[in-house]
C-alpha cells in the first residue's frame, strides 16, 4: 500500500471512530474495505461455523450472538 493510500486508510479510520452517526460510520468502513481491496485482496478460506439443534420450546435463545455466548439464566422452556 502506498504512502498516499495508508494516510487515506488511516484518516477513513479516525474519522469513523469519531463519528456519532452510524450510518456515517458504515459507509467509513465500507471505504475503508474498498481501499484495502484495491491493494491486498484475500479469500477466505475458512469460516467458523457451529450447528446447534435447538428445540423449538426453548425460549430465551440469542439467535444474532456473534460472540456465541451462551447463558441457561436466560433460557427458558415455553409451556404447551
Amino acid at each position: 500500500m502506498c504512502i498516499i493510500k495508508a494516510r487515506t486508510y488511516d484518516e477513513l479510520i479516525k474519522r469513523g471512530i469519531e463519528t456519532t452517526s452510524a450510518k456515517e460510520r458504515e459507509e467509513l468502513y465500507y471505504a475503508q474495505e474498498a481501499l484495502l481491496a484495491e491493494d491486498m485482496p484475500i479469500a477466505p478460506i475458512y469460516q467458523y461455523v457451529k450447528t446447534r439443534l435447538l428445540n423449538p420450546r426453548v425460549g430465551g435463545y440469542a439467535v444474532n450472538n456473534a460472540e456465541d455466548k451462551l447463558y441457561s439464566k436466560d433460557m427458558y422452556i415455553i409451556a404447551e
